[in-house]
């Protein structure tokens, strides 16, 4: 099984040097840590919110179980600020995917990351490199870009 801490909290982030904005990430950062995990693979995420508000996690495309989906008051009790959630779920895909607050206007204020589970057999062509694209309007929310293996990313295949 592997383990990933995700903490969400208030974060200062640059986007050019003359201007530092106010955000929330995750681990520090806007956006939060790529998660990366093999193909049905186990994984368990040990959330902790650092807000001033209730929070939780959304695996956005990934298949888990409805108490582990993220959703407040339809999947699961928001995180309140101070408290740790657990979130615990086999990855029966691959691609490539994020995660995501889902309450009003975090995931706009930054909260989000990418979750790549990597195939259990090799594709053809190969993956070599994955580019993201997440600029918006406060710097750090995603920009919706569409790729046959998943959602947010570009992959360049090795010919």
């Amino acid at each position: 099984m592997k383990v990933f801490h995700l903490v969400a909290e208030p974060v200062k982030r640059t986007i050019v040097p003359w201007k530092t904005l106010d955000v929330w990430g995750y681990n520090g950062s806007c956006p939060g840590p790529t998660i990366q995990v093999q193909q049905g693979e186990r994984v368990r995420i040990i959330f902790e919110n650092k807000l001033p508000e209730s929070t939780s996690l959304h695996w956005h495309g990934l298949e888990v179980p409805i108490e582990q989906d993220g959703v407040p008051w339809i999947s699961q009790k928001p995180t309140a600020p101070g408290e740790k959630f657990t979130y615990e779920f086999t990855v029966h895909q691959e691609g490539t995917f994020f995660y995501h607050a889902h309450s009003a206007m975090q995931e706009m204020m930054g909260l989000l990351g990418f979750f790549i589970a990597h195939p259990k057999e090799e594709s053809s062509p190969r993956v070599d490199t994955r580019l993201w694209n997440c600029f918006g309007r406060n710097g750090c929310a995603s920009g919706e870009h569409r790729t046959e293996h998943g959602f947010n990313g570009i992959q360049l295949a090795h010919l």
